[in-house]
């Protein structure tokens, strides 16, 4: 029976707490190549921070106005050009070079640990730029500036933008931490430190904030090294990771704090800390590492993984330190309090009823363990109910994950009896499947189960006497099979459209991207089939049926740029341009002879970031307003946004 004596809850029951409302698969990341360092043509290159550890990834806000803007969510990543024929040595390693030309020398003195100054050994090899300042008879190296060319060509191939040029250090200039790596058996095994060895570091142009040399020192910078350690963590340890920068970010974005400095004191506790605590005690190491970053506030300092002497919070104010010392211990004092402030502010309201039923149980878990009793009477009702909430706001892959940690928990609970049968997760899954009254959740699982283990769950599913595949000649996604289509509106396009549509309007309101956009692109692929065969008829002289071919084409497509309008709300559900950037021309063509259209047009271009075509639309849509010429507009910068001032 472990209880966390800070907060008072058992561990046991923090980790469903966390399991349950900040899932690793809930942290969404943006795609980016794997590897410390890339080569694009000549050019080496590596990322930085959370690009290149990849712990870039943010817990989902399904609020509808997403109180982290877009831009952002989707900033750029910041990569390092790695300077051609150039590398930095330290003086110990002068006598294994006999060629200077193209070495400098890592000069640490008159600069704070973790930073330096870049001695050059020979005149001749900067000659041609005259990239150097003269201090007392030294030559010292100043930043690079980029050629436009380097711009160009990474622009073409690589994702994100170059922050600068860096100097490549293929080895430590200092004692590296790990002395003796024989026989290691914790973190970092000897293969893993041996590949941090010989990949080195990087001497990026920053300066301390306090420097006298600001204008040529350089900063150590060791994301090629981070980057091969977090790409050995465990899932849980990347979980563990995600959940602390969610809980920290959410309560100290008013203060100068930054993702390096978590990511720091997480490798240092995880030398600390058994691998597989991670896996049998999660909650547990989740809070040692908060303990450990309360223990470096406290003492003021906070030791750069790589390099110990180096204070990563050496130029913090007092009053910022204190305030992150209170926040931190608050998370650390009541963390399911914490947890639920997290998720109510990204729109999970259902945290707060799952965190007070389980922590009713505490009392009892401390008279009495976890027992199968309690499992089934508290832990799976209490699963089952956040997987029904779950999926009616499209979370199908998160909530089938969710069941099954939920099997595995239950088989490692111990028995009050002897075990009587044999439960598959299979029977396990159905059991909760049937409890569930929305049809669209109750297929879509059955239909994942069936792909994963090759059972039959669907076939106990009741089909739709009349589905959307009886009554369309493509094929329709099989997660809207289970949609029952009225069969007055069977052969009718533009009745089944608008049919679809009103269901994407509902999942809308639910949150639920995967079937609003679903039924929204079904809907408009309906719009688009019936002007097609509408389009026909009017070449080939046909009779009509009803109003005139005219009036009906156009009265169809006024519906069909109304459906563009709710998928542009779809889209930015999730702030993805998919599945809005790929319509873009289609709803050009509706906005020809409707000014009042251009607008909203102006604001979906800036949402696919699009700007010359926003600006041009947004000039159209003045024009509209006010009567003004575009002559008189030329060389001007109109938005959407500025319209509304």
């Amino acid at each position: 029976m472990h209880i966390d004596n800070v907060s008072g809850i058992p561990l046991y029951h923090l980790t469903f707490i966390i399991n349950s409302i900040l899932p690793l698969e809930m942290f969404r990341q943006q795609i980016f190549p794997v590897g410390p360092i890339f080569r694009i043509r000549e050019i080496n290159f590596h990322y930085l921070g959370s690009i290149a550890s990849h712990t870039h990834g943010e817990f989902r806000d399904v609020t509808f106005i997403q109180k982290i803007k877009r831009e952002e969510k989707s900033g750029s990543a910041k990569i390092v050009i790695l300077k051609s024929g150039l590398e930095a040595i330290h003086d110990r390693e002068l006598v294994k070079h006999d060629g200077r030309q193209n070495k400098v020398l890592v000069d640490c003195s008159q600069s704070m640990p973790g930073y330096c100054r870049l001695r050059l050994l020979s005149k001749s090899s900067t000659e041609k730029d005259e990239n150097f300042i003269t201090i007392d008879s030294h030559l010292f190296l100043k930043p690079y500036k980029i050629p436009e060319e380097l711009h160009a060509v990474l622009k073409e191939s690589a994702q994100g933008e170059i922050q600068c040029m860096g100097v490549r250090c293929p080895s430590f200039p200092f004692s590296h931490r790990w002395t003796d790596t024989s026989g290691r058996k914790t973190f970092p095994s000897k293969t893993l430190i041996d590949s941090i060895l010989r990949i080195g570091c990087t001497l990026i142009p920053k300066s301390h904030p306090n420097s006298d040399f600001p204008d040529i020192e350089w900063k150590f910078n060791f994301s090629m090294a981070e980057c091969l350690i977090f790409q050995s963590f465990s899932t849980e340890q990347m979980h563990g990771f995600y959940v602390l920068k969610v809980l920290i970010q959410s309560f100290t974005h008013h203060i100068t704090f930054k993702e390096s400095h978590l990511r720091n004191i997480y490798l240092i506790s995880w030398e600390e800390i058994p691998s597989t605590s991670w896996e049998k005690n999660f909650s547990g190491c989740v809070l040692y590492v908060l303990d450990a970053f309360l223990s470096c506030l406290k003492a003021k300092f906070l030791p750069n993984y790589f390099m110990p002497s180096n204070n990563l919070i050496d130029y913090f104010r007092e009053d910022d330190i204190n305030n992150l010392i209170t926040n931190v211990e608050f998370i650390r004092l009541f963390p399911a309090n914490a947890i639920q402030i997290v998720a109510e502010k990204k729109g999970f309201t259902h945290a707060p009823n799952l965190i007070k039923s389980v922590l009713l149980d505490v009392d009892t878990f401390i008279a009495s363990p976890i027992s199968q009793k309690t499992f089934e009477n508290l832990f799976l009702p209490m699963t089952i109910a956040t997987v029904k909430i779950l999926t009616r706001m499209g979370f199908y892959h998160v909530s089938y994950s969710m069941l099954e940690r939920s099997f595995e928990q239950s088989l490692l609970i111990p028995q009050e009896g002897p075990r009587q049968t044999s439960v598959s997760f299979i029977n396990f899954f159905n059991k909760v499947v049937l409890a569930m009254k929305q049809a669209s959740s109750r297929f879509i699982l059955s239909n994942m189960l069936d792909q994963r283990t090759g059972s039959n769950l669907l076939d106990d599913f009741k089909a739709p006497v009349l589905s959307l595949q009886d009554c369309l000649e493509w094929t329709v996604d099989y997660r809207l099979n289970w949609i029952e289509v009225p069969p007055e509106i069977c052969g009718d396009l533009v009745a089944i459209s608008s049919f679809l549509y009103e269901h994407s309007i509902q999942e809308y309101w639910r949150r639920n991207k995967t079937l609003a956009e679903l039924t929204i692109t079904l809907a408009i692929r309906c719009i688009k089939e019936m002007l097609k065969n509408a389009s026909k008829v009017v070449k080939e002289g046909d009779s009509w049926p009803g109003l005139n071919a005219d009036v009906k084409i156009a009265t169809t497509r006024s519906k069909l740029f109304e459906y563009y309008k709710h998928m542009y709300l779809v889209s930015m559900l999730d702030f993805l341009v998919q599945p809005l950037i790929d319509y873009m021309n289609d709803i050009e063509t509706l906005c020809e002879g409707f000014p009042e259209r251009t607008r909203i047009v102006s604001d979906m271009f800036a949402y696919v970031n699009m700007p010359d075509k926003s600006e041009q639309y947004a000039k159209m849509f003045a024009a509209h307003i006010f009567g003004w010429e575009s002559d008189s507009m030329n060389g001007s910068t109109v938005t959407a946004s500025t319209l509304e001032h």
